[in-house]
């Protein structure tokens, strides 16, 4: 990351554009940009087909957990690692990349 990132747009934000910019040219595959770590983008990096996307997610955090069993995990009922789904490993047979940060404006 940089300490000063180039500033774009109408807002003049901080973009990141040098970890997503021509990175396989030599592929011409549509880049899926998915923002957040959340059910949606669970369900999404589920249902993709390895190879038919280059697939970069933004997110905050490299897990998703299914917070209403919290309090059965308290408890001991349910496992803490059960609620626990990590975003990488399901990047890993999309050959996704992971980018932390959070995304301000589109």
């Amino acid at each position: 990351m940089e300490l000063d990132p180039p500033r774009k747009g109408p807002k003049n934000l901080p973009t990141l554009v040098d970890l997503l910019d021509d990175e396989n040219d030599d592929q011409k595959k549509p880049r899926l940009v998915i923002i957040g770590a959340g059910w949606g983008a669970m369900g999404v990096l589920k249902s993709l087909n390895p190879g038919d996307y280059e697939v970069v997610v933004v997110a905050d955090s490299t897990f998703n957990q299914f917070t209403p069993l919290l309090p059965s995990a308290a408890v001991g009922t349910v496992s803490a690692r059960s609620l626990i789904e990590s975003v990488r490993k399901l990047l890993l047979p999309l050959r996704g990349s992971f980018v932390y940060g959070k995304a301000i404006d589109l």
